[in-house]
C-alpha cells in the first residue's frame, strides 16, 4: 500500500463532505490494506468481494473483473476493465507505458450520496539506478488537457514522471455533487509531500479537520472518510486551484490522487476511467527545470 501502491476507497457520507462519514471500503483487493493498515479496531463497514476474478483479453493487455460492495443500505455492483499499452514516444525515443482503469458502479439499493478516491502511495523507481524515484517534486498541470491532472517526478530527471489523470472532464456528468456551501463541482485532484506544515486551508472547500501530509497518507484519506477539504485542489508550495510544482529539495513520502463524489440512484451506472502514464512526460508544463 505505501510502495507505489494505488488503492480505489469508496466512502458514503451522508453529510455535507467535511467529515463524520459513516461507512467506508477498499474496492481494491489489497490484503495489507484490509489485513494491517486497517485492523479490526477500524473496520471497513463496505465489504468489497470478487465475483469474477480478472480475465485476459486483447493478448493478455486487458483484463476484466467484477466485485460487490456492500454494507448497511448499500449494495453496489463494480466491472474493472484494465488496459495496458505503450504511450507514443518522446522526441529522443523515450518510452512510457500508459494504464488505463475503467471503473462502473451501478447501484442496487436507494440513492447515496458516493465518493471515489483513487489514491497513488508514490515511492516509484525510475530504472535500474536506486537514487531515482520520481517522488521528489510534485504537481498540477492544467493546460496539457484542458483540465487537471497530478503528477510526480524525480528532482534530476525532466522528463520521466508518474502521471494520473482522467480521459475526459468527469466535471460534466450530471451526477457529479457540487458542494452545498460553495457550489463548486466535487471532483478534485490532490498532490502532498511528508514534512511540511498542514495546508493554509481551501477557500473553495471550507470546514473539517486539517491534517498535516504526513508518511502513508493513505491512512489520513482513510480515517478523514475523504479527502480533507483542505487538501483538495492543492500544490504544496505552490497554492491552491493553480498548475504548478511543489518547491524543490522537499524530502520525505509523497502523494497524488482523485476525488469524486456522486448521488447514484437505485440501478443508475456510473463509470470513470482512471489513466496512470509512467515514463517520459508529454508536453513541457510546470516541469522540473522551467
Amino acid at each position: 500500500m505505501r510502495r507505489s501502491a494505488g488503492s480505489s476507497f469508496l466512502f458514503v457520507d451522508p453529510s455535507d463532505g467535511s467529515g463524520g462519514g459513516t461507512h467506508r471500503g477498499i474496492a481494491t483487493s489489497h490484503p495489507d490494506a484490509t489485513e494491517l493498515y486497517y485492523p479490526d479496531s477500524d473496520p471497513c463497514s463496505i465489504e468489497c468481494t470478487v465475483t469474477s476474478p480478472n480475465s485476459g483479453s486483447n493478448g493478455d493487455v486487458t483484463t476484466s473483473s467484477t466485485f460487490d460492495c456492500t454494507g448497511v443500505g448499500i449494495d453496489l455492483s463494480f466491472t474493472l476493465t484494465q488496459t495496458v499499452s505503450s504511450f507514443p514516444p518522446g522526441p529522443n525515443g523515450e518510452a512510457a507505458a500508459l494504464l488505463s482503469q475503467e471503473y462502473t458502479v451501478t447501484n442496487n439499493a436507494a440513492q447515496i450520496p458516493l465518493t471515489l478516491t483513487h489514491h497513488i502511495d508514490q515511492d516509484m523507481p525510475w530504472g535500474s539506478d536506486p537514487n531515482y524515484h520520481l517522488d521528489d517534486r510534485i504537481g498540477a498541470d492544467f493546460a496539457e488537457l484542458n483540465r487537471f491532472q497530478v503528477y510526480a517526478q524525480d528532482e534530476e530527471l525532466t522528463t520521466a514522471a508518474l502521471i494520473f489523470r482522467t480521459p475526459n472532464d468527469v466535471s460534466e456528468n450530471p451526477m457529479v455533487t457540487q458542494n452545498p456551501d460553495t457550489g463548486f463541482v466535487d471532483h478534485n485532484y490532490y498532490v502532498g509531500k511528508q514534512n511540511l506544515l498542514a495546508p493554509p486551508g481551501n477557500p473553495r472547500f471550507p470546514g473539517g479537520d486539517c491534517p498535516e501530509q504526513d508518511f502513508g497518507t493513505d491512512f489520513q484519506i482513510w480515517n478523514n472518510y475523504g479527502l480533507p477539504n483542505c487538501w483538495k485542489d492543492f500544490v504544496p508550495t505552490a497554492g491552491y486551484n493553480i498548475p504548478g510544482i511543489s518547491a524543490p529539495g522537499i524530502s520525505g513520502d509523497a502523494f497524488i490522487g482523485l476525488q469524486t463524489r456522486i448521488s447514484i440512484g437505485l440501478n443508475e451506472s456510473f463509470a470513470i476511467t482512471y489513466q496512470t502514464l509512467y515514463g517520459f512526460r508529454p508536453g513541457n508544463r510546470s516541469r522540473v527545470g522551467e
